[in-house]
């Protein structure tokens, strides 16, 4: 759902990744809030997940701000466990070229792109234990790279001896906002406590600064995180939910 003032400027949106079923994500300029209560009945109207006769919304809403209280109203429920922290990493200005242990090399999906090598990457960096027939098809590395903002440059591997792909990582850019993040991280089960994915890391703050970025960002609670640099923030976000009838 998309919300626009007199000017035909957006100054709201409600979405959904498509990652979890019923999920909501709001985003709104600050002066438009008072359509905080129509965004959450568009999701629960458009994105709720439907099973006979009963519906369910999962909302993120960012902690402290206006939206809990409009939630709280309809009935949703915060689940405190699930609370996520927001990480910030000021890029230095002279971050040197990481090192790697010998025959491991960077590349970028520019360089090479072998959509069945980073299906087997992600599928094994994450838990290891997910069976060839769940991962993620091909065509879906094909779709994200038509999104407006990818960059096949800032798509990048770390390539093993042998030629595996070891570690990954996709950087996004908001040029304007002057800041990188990265989305998704992994490194292969194999090739874990190597500090691979503190170098690709590193490497991926290198390529933001060459953007003009001076900062990244990461929701995340995961220690490896902090140990590359990633320091908490005051923000952070929950996840809310709603069980109603259809």
């Amino acid at each position: 759902g998309v919300w626009e003032n007199e000017s035909h400027s957006i100054v709201g949106v409600v979405h959904s990744e498509n990652e979890e079923p019923g999920e909501a994500w709001v985003q709104i300029h600050p002066d438009y809030t008072f359509l905080y209560s129509d965004m959450i009945a568009h999701a629960e109207e458009h994105l709720a997940d439907r099973v006979d006769n009963l519906g369910f919304v999962k909302v993120y809403v960012n902690d402290g701000c206006e939206l809990e209280e409009v939630a709280r109203a309809r009935g949703y429920r915060r689940l405190d466990r699930y609370r996520m922290h927001f990480l910030e990493y000021v890029i230095p200005a002279d971050l040197p070229v990481p090192e790697l242990p010998d025959g491991f090399v960077v590349r970028s999906v520019l360089e090479e792109d072998d959509v069945d090598k980073r299906r087997m990457a992600k599928a094994i960096a994450f838990g290891g234990g997910y069976a060839p027939s769940d991962w993620a098809p091909a065509p879906a590395y094909r779709e994200i790279q038509q999104a407006p903002d990818y960059r096949k440059d800032l798509d990048l591997f770390i390539v093993a001896p042998n030629g595996d792909y070891a570690a990954f990582c996709t950087i996004w850019i908001d040029e304007k906002n002057r800041y990188g993040k990265f989305e998704p991280v992994g490194t292969h089960a194999d090739y874990q406590g190597m500090g691979l994915g503190r170098a690709l890391l590193r490497e991926g703050f290198r390529r933001m600064a060459r953007h003009g970025a001076n900062r990244s960002y990461m929701d995340s609670d995961n220690e490896f995180y902090r140990k590359v640099g990633f320091e908490e923030t005051p923000y952070s976000y929950s996840p809310w939910i709603r069980y109603f009838p259809v």
